[in-house]
């Protein structure tokens, strides 16, 4: 179950960095919320909404760095990068996280992000 939640969560942010909208939403529950850095989203068509915000002349771009499971969650440890549509050029980076659950089918139920990754760590349980 945890490799199928590593992957999951590995294939989530595959599919925001190439905005794949239809491979993203299949990856969602139909219920699913997510509490992203820009504000909550509720559902399906909310989240695929967020997929496409921000992505005119700078493209951002999640590099999984560490993942941690615990109780059936799992945490990714992320770079967010906003690069330059035109020339790929790095204009900014930050380390953020992210928490995922899962619903019995193996879908993203919900997936809270935080600007600080160590306070996404004490969330699960692994930091002071």
């Amino acid at each position: 179950m945890a490799d199928a939640n590593r992957d999951r969560a590995r294939e989530f942010f595959s599919a925001f960095n190439e905005a794949d909208r239809e491979r993203f939403t299949a990856l969602l529950a139909e219920d699913v919320e997510l509490e992203t850095l820009t504000g909550p989203f509720a559902g399906r068509e909310a989240a695929a909404g967020w997929l496409k915000q921000g992505r005119g002349k700078v493209v951002p771009h999640a590099v999984c760095d560490r993942f941690f499971e615990r109780d059936g969650r799992e945490l990714v440890l992320i770079r967010l990068q906003f690069r330059r549509r035109d020339n790929r050029e790095l204009l900014q980076e930050a380390d953020i996280a992210a928490v995922f659950e899962f619903a019995e089918d193996g879908l993203v139920k919900r997936c809270e992000m935080y600007q600080d990754p160590a306070e996404a760590l004490k969330a699960i349980g692994l930091g002071g």
